[in-house]
């Protein structure tokens, strides 16, 4: 069983969730052969504080011989999300440690028992806004240039 299985597996596991919303869009993604989504989130205000914005991304590995076409893909995504006051970015992110590794964690999925699941290069596509809609955008963005 692949980690993303394992991870679509989990019950009742509320922090290890994939956002509402954008589930079958991340599972679309991880059918690709080529590349792996690392982490996600889309931003949803709490109902008990001010909308002050937030953050929404994807953190997405590539094959070596991928990486240039998940670069065009990402492109695309950042130039589909026009809205005002927001910022768009994508790094390029470097292999580093597992800031997570728990081995005595009961879950057993990559990112807390593997210490090199962030050995690889992968890209971190975000964008910041306090307004709904373009965090909406961004997520229509992102499954629109998978799905081509």
């Amino acid at each position: 069983m692949s980690d993303f299985e394992k991870l679509l597996s989990l019950t009742n596991s509320n922090f290890w969730d994939i956002d509402t919303g954008i589930k079958e869009t991340i599972i679309h993604i991880n059918k690709y052969p080529a590349y792996q989504t690392l982490y996600s989130k889309k931003f949803e205000p709490s109902p008990d504080s001010l909308n002050l914005g937030g953050e929404s991304y994807l953190e997405i590995a590539a094959k070596l011989d991928s990486w240039t076409d998940l670069f065009n893909i990402l492109q695309k995504i950042k130039s589909c999300v026009t809205c005002l006051n927001s910022t768009a970015e994508i790094n390029e992110c470097e292999p580093h440690d597992n800031y997570n590794l728990n081995s005595d964690s009961s879950i057993d999925i990559g990112c807390i028992k593997d210490p090199d699941y962030f050995r690889v290069k992968y890209f971190r596509i975000s964008i910041e806004s306090s307004d709904l809609n373009c965090h909406d955008k961004f997520w229509e963005c992102i499954a629109t240039n998978f799905k081509s």
